[in-house]
Parts: C-alpha cells; sequence; structure tokens
C-alpha cells in the first residue's frame, strides 16, 4: 500500500499538512473547525474532542491527582513546582489516552477520551476584582508573576521535546476578560498602554516564553472590537509581533456572542468570515463557521482563509 504524504513522517510537517488539508473536501474542512470534529474514514481520521482543562489537574474523565488551585500555587513563588505538575498532569493524560487509544467510548461521539491531548489551560487572566467568579482559577493580579507561572505551566504541559508534544497548553482568555457583568457583551475600553503593559504581558509570557501552541479568546470587545473577531489581537500582536505559530479557540461559544451579544455583525455567515479572517482557528460552539460555505460563497472570506485556519 503507498503511504499518502501526509501520513509520511519522513516529509516536512508543512509539506503533510498541506498534502492532507488537499485532499479535504468543503465541508470536510468545515467540520473540522469545530470542538468536536468528526471522524473522516476514507482519510483514516479519528474524531477528536478539543475541550478539556487541567489548571490543577485534569477535569474529565474518570479519576486524576488533584493538586491545589492556582492561586494557591501562585503564593509559594515557586514556577518550578508549577511546571512538575503540569508535567505529572500531562502524564496522566497521555497514559490514560494512549491506554483507550483516543477512542470513542459509549457508542456515541461523547468525546470521553478524545479531548486528553488538548487543555483550555491556564488561566492567566488578572484577578482585578473579588467578585470575579474565576479568581481563584488565576495566580493572581501581577502580571509579571502570572507570566512567569502560565509560562511554566505551559513548558510543564507540552513537555520539552524539541519535536513531540505531549499535549497542547491553551492559556486564555485572550484579553482582558476579569469580570461577570454582562460577561458575554462586555464592552471594555483600555487605553493602548495599559493593555500592553498590563493586561497581555500574562498571555506574552506563555507565548514567547512558554511557547503555548494554542491560545483562547475572550468573550469581552476591547476598544470596541470583540476580542473573537479582533485583527489587532489575534493578528497584528499575537502573530506579528509575538511570533505565535499556534491555534486561536473562541472561548464557549464566543464567536456566536460576536453576533448574539455584541451584535457586532449582521448575518451569521459575516461573522464567520470576520472571525476567520481576524485569525480565529476553531469555533468551540461551532455555530458561525457553518456557515463558512455561504461566507465564501458570498465573497466575505476565501477558501484560502479556511485552509490557513484548517492548517
Amino acid at each position: 500500500m503507498t503511504l499518502l504524504p501526509f501520513r509520511d513522517p519522513d516529509l516536512p510537517m508543512d509539506e503533510r499538512v498541506l498534502d492532507l488539508v488537499g485532499r479535504l473536501t468543503f465541508d470536510e474542512k468545515v467540520s473540522l473547525l469545530g470542538e468536536t470534529a468528526p471522524a473522516i474514514p476514507r482519510l483514516g481520521i479519528r474524531p477528536y474532542h478539543h475541550g478539556n482543562e487541567a489548571l490543577h489537574g485534569i477535569v474529565r474523565p474518570g479519576k486524576f491527582t488533584v493538586f491545589p488551585r492556582p492561586i494557591g500555587l501562585a503564593s509559594t513563588f515557586h514556577p518550578e513546582l508549577v511546571e512538575q505538575m503540569a508535567d505529572c498532569a500531562s502524564d496522566e493524560a497521555r497514559a490514560k489516552y494512549n491506554r483507550f487509544g483516543g477512542e470513542m467510548k459509549g457508542g456515541a461521539f461523547d468525546g470521553k477520551y478524545n479531548g486528553l491531548l488538548t487543555f483550555w489551560s491556564p488561566t492567566v487572566n488578572l484577578a482585578r476584582d473579588p467578585r470575579w467568579g474565576r479568581t481563584s482559577e488565576t495566580y493572581g493580579e501581577d502580571p509579571h508573576l502570572s507570566a512567569t507561572f502560565g509560562a511554566a505551566f505551559v513548558r510543564g504541559l507540552q513537555g520539552r521535546h524539541p519535536h513531540y508534544l505531549k499535549a497542547v497548553s491553551t492559556p486564555k482568555h485572550f484579553a482582558a476578560n476579569n469580570e461577570e457583568k454582562d460577561r458575554f457583551s462586555c464592552k471594555a475600553v483600555i487605553p493602548e498602554r495599559v493593555l500592553r503593559e498590563y493586561f497581555l504581558q500574562s498571555f506574552r509570557g506563555c507565548i514567547e516564553n512558554g511557547h503555548a501552541e494554542s491560545i483562547m479568546t475572550a468573550y469581552n470587545a476591547i476598544n470596541g472590537v470583540p476580542c473573537t473577531a479582533n485583527p489587532m489581537l489575534l493578528t497584528g500582536i499575537l502573530r506579528d509581533e509575538w511570533g505565535f505559530q499556534g491555534y486561536v479557540v473562541g472561548d464557549m461559544w464566543a464567536p456566536a456572542f460576536v453576533h448574539d451579544a455584541h451584535h457586532f455583525t449582521k448575518t451569521w455567515p459575516e461573522t464567520a468570515a470576520v472571525c476567520i479572517r481576524a485569525g480565529l482557528d476553531l469555533d468551540s460552539g461551532t455555530t458561525p463557521f457553518l456557515h463558512l460555505k455561504a461566507a465564501v460563497g458570498q465573497g466575505l472570506c476565501s477558501e484560502a482563509d479556511v485552509d490557513r485556519a484548517l492548517g
């Protein structure tokens, strides 16, 4: 049997990705851009569920080691300890994933053992308001401390191998997300200096010093533009300035809230186009990206935009 190029480990990764993307139909491409990606049997692609958490130990499925919450870990002022903790967590993730072969359980696609390679962690938003419900998930209010601990967590979870990833770390919620009031539609107004020197530093540390392979966008808008559809954040700063090479996922239903809560767009095809052109790669709620075919048909974005996100 001839080995398809995308399955040849001796070829460069970019060449393999390009080959695989070129073999997919447009509908198959769109199906892989959601949090729950179905199987594509003709190419031997198994289903995968992207969403899991590992802030202080893995959440699901089954039993895993539980460590102290991040706000407590930060009080140790010991980032090396956090790196060891995250390393233990991804060891457990790999063990369970390898044990079950990443297969579905229970007869229906619930992603039970699929989400053990990608984790929506750490939370490196800054805890400035005790009324925010996620304070215990953070490393506190200091941007330098959060950047240091966040990068340590990323290195521990992903491993230090020069070529292979043990798991994928997804720092969240990018950016300036630290209040509960109107959480889906909050419109933060932040001067650029404050944004860069305070709110973005913890994320920058995760990318430049931790080399995170993923990042999650926040629900809120910054200076009138929702984070999930914000080209300044997702392309200008994240990719062009910080050199990020991974993929961007929206917080749960955040892409839909660009339309429903922020009223930033008028139609679903426009929402899909605005998000993917801004730099969003994975739609955790699926609604807008289901309209990508219509968006391309209406000239709002191109199939090349879809291929970039998929790659």
